[in-house]
């Protein structure tokens, strides 16, 4: 693989790297020394990346392996995702406010998910990445994580349903 076939075929990625390593180690320095460990590492084996049928999922597989390593090391698991950049999307100060309150519900309802699910919700949802990236980085087949991903969602939305509907003082 030459210096330009994996700077389109990798280092492309590294904006999308930068979000999922982010939500893994919940540190902005810690997640960019990751996907900088992690591009380093691939380009040390960017002969044997060629060869490999998907390189997106094999290069999100192996920055989560490389973070769940890091964590390992540093500190026990961090699953408190509150820290998830804003998207810029909207500007209001108020909506801000209740797309942050709204995340941080979401994040909380995901952590109690069973782990398979809240991987592939994490994944998908708020990282972005495609069924055969998952796929590959979790090892299961594709029906699967759509399967799961739909589990996860639907209990979200449910226990999201019963919160909102408390809060207006109907009961469901």
């Amino acid at each position: 693989m030459t210096q330009k076939e994996f700077n389109i075929q990798v280092v492309a990625l590294s904006s999308r790297m930068f979000p999922m390593a982010l939500r893994l180690l919940n540190n902005n320095e810690d997640a960019r020394d990751a996907v900088q460990d992690v591009l380093v590492k691939l380009w040390n084996q960017r002969r044997k990346l060629k060869k490999h049928d998907n390189i997106n999922g094999y290069v999100f597989l192996t920055l989560r392996n490389h973070c769940l390593d890091m964590l390992k090391k540093l500190r026990p698991l961090n699953l408190d995702h509150t820290s998830i950049p804003d998207s810029g999307h909207n500007n209001s100060s108020s909506s801000k406010a209740e797309n942050g309150e709204a995340l941080s519900i979401v994040m909380a309802i995901a952590r109690k998910l069973p782990e398979v699910q809240r991987e592939v919700f994490m994944l998908k949802d708020m990282d972005g990445l495609e069924y055969t990236e998952i796929a590959e980085i979790l090892d299961l087949k594709e029906s699967h994580i759509r399967v799961l991903l739909s589990r996860a969602r639907k209990e979200i939305r449910a226990k999201l349903q019963k919160i909102y509907d408390y809060e207006k003082g109907t009961v469901a």
